[in-house]
């Protein structure tokens, strides 16, 4: 790993033995096992690709850790296969080192499609999630051509790409099931934005649909709100890099507050380097309060697992 060797916090499960057959969440029940991950991303050196398969290599680990305690769905940070290149937000030069295209939601499971053109570190998620049986959701740089659909009103880059900071979820079986592109940007002046705010969603087999943002999005009604009171999403899910503020703008503090005000579950996993004020994740029950949280002043991979109630 990164950092440190990974550690486990836990909320409200009965621990099972390793040797226990899989059990998944039934649609019919009144909670789901959820998992996020408080990562610090291994850095390899200037190589983008290198990069982003050392840190999906790494959420293999992790994610066949969560199958442990039978994790229903995990979550993995924003920044969380791309990290630390010299201007990686900003210099459109790096991203097609490690961006992928990522085909629309419901339509590819790249794991068994090798036609698929998708990076390697995204065909690894694929194939994880469906070894592992688990929802998956990972934040990468996505790239999509624009040479034949830009307008005057958007028109395409020189470099003939737009570059979105992406959220990609995965169901058991490998396939794509949903794909959010970040609205509300933070110091990320090479990345693009759509035309409106996705709002991205999807329903799983035990019975709970998602929608999901990253990170700065929190701060703004859309598309956070919408997802609420327009489609009645009560379970979010929350990849951030989070860069924490005196004295109200502290990473665990804003997500417990946003799920307390909102009373929906957020399941929010965080970027982790303390020497930046990175950090801080945690599974939160809106009104029912915090269900389990992490904030290091070191360091660290930790596997975050609690019952969720629906």
């Amino acid at each position: 790993m990164a950092a440190t060797k990974l550690s486990i916090i836990i909320f409200g499960l009965a621990i099972w033995t390793r040797f226990t057959f899989l059990q998944i969440s039934a649609a019919d029940a009144t909670s789901y096992i959820g998992a996020v991950a408080e990562y610090y991303p291994t850095r390899t050196g200037r190589d983008g690709q290198i990069n982003t398969l050392a840190n999906a290599e790494n959420i293999v680990t992790i994610v066949k850790k969560a199958s442990e305690y039978h994790a229903d769905i995990i979550v993995f940070p924003e920044n969380g296969l791309a990290p630390g290149l010299p201007n990686y937000q900003t210099n459109r030069t790096h991203f097609l080192s490690y961006s992928s295209t990522i085909p629309d939601a419901n339509t590819d499971t790249p794991c068994t499609n090798d036609s698929t053109l998708v990076s390697p570190a995204i065909r690894l998620m694929s194939c994880t999630a469906r070894s592992q049986s688990m929802y998956l959701m990972v934040n990468v740089v996505e790239m999509e051509d624009c040479t034949a659909t830009g307008t005057k009103f958007r028109p395409c880059p020189n470099d003939g790409y737009f570059f979105y900071n992406t959220n990609v979820a995965f169901n058991r079986n490998g396939t794509i099931v949903s794909r959010y592109r970040k609205f509300n940007l933070f110091g990320e002046a090479g990345l693009n934005v759509t035309s409106t705010p996705d709002i991205s969603t999807f329903t799983t087999d035990f019975g709970v649909t998602f929608g999901h943002f990253i990170c700065f999005d929190i701060l703004f009604k859309t598309p956070t709100l919408s997802l609420i009171n327009h489609y009645n999403i009560t379970d979010i899910l929350y990849p951030t890099h989070w860069f924490s503020e005196l004295p109200y703008l502290t990473a665990v503090q804003a997500q417990s507050a946003w799920s307390y005000s909102n009373d929906v579950n957020l399941l929010a996993s965080s970027y982790n380097n303390p020497a930046t004020g990175s950090g801080g994740s945690g599974i939160f029950a809106g009104t029912s309060g915090q269900l389990v949280s992490l904030w290091s002043e070191n360091a660290t991979n930790t596997l975050l697992v609690a019952k969720v109630p629906k």
